[in-house]
């Protein structure tokens, strides 16, 4: 079992929106594979892995995909609710101050509905 902290800072820093995993590399440009090949030469990719089925199977996932799987998995490992980078943050702010699950969905909760007062 992980504290509740830990995983909570692992999910912020999957899904912030500004370069967070779920978003991709920061960088301009993917160095080339022969630019960080260690050596040696590739094996030729045999049919079972480029056939149309593997394709299908190795597609990218979207990144609304990306946060609603980090979302089930913090209410997986925590019990806490998170719906969106907001909620996460502030659970995942909470979690600094106390590990108390119970104090943290509360604000959660408190800071969606403030939110829910300014709009």
């Amino acid at each position: 079992m992980y504290p509740i902290k830990d995983v909570l800072s692992m999910a912020y820093t999957w899904i912030r929106p500004d370069g967070g995993e779920t978003f991709g590399s920061a960088r301009e440009a993917r160095p080339s594979a022969k630019a960080t090949s260690t050596g040696g030469s590739r094996p030729a990719p045999t049919t079972a892995t480029s056939s149309p089925s593997a394709t299908r199977r190795c597609t990218r996932v979207g990144p609304r995909q990306k946060l609603t799987s980090v979302f089930a998995m913090v209410r997986e490992a925590t019990g806490i609710q998170a719906e969106s980078y907001d909620d996460l943050k502030r659970a995942y702010f909470a979690s600094l101050r106390t590990n108390d699950v119970d104090r943290i969905r509360s604000a959660v909760s408190a800071g969606a509905a403030r939110e829910a007062a300014l709009a």
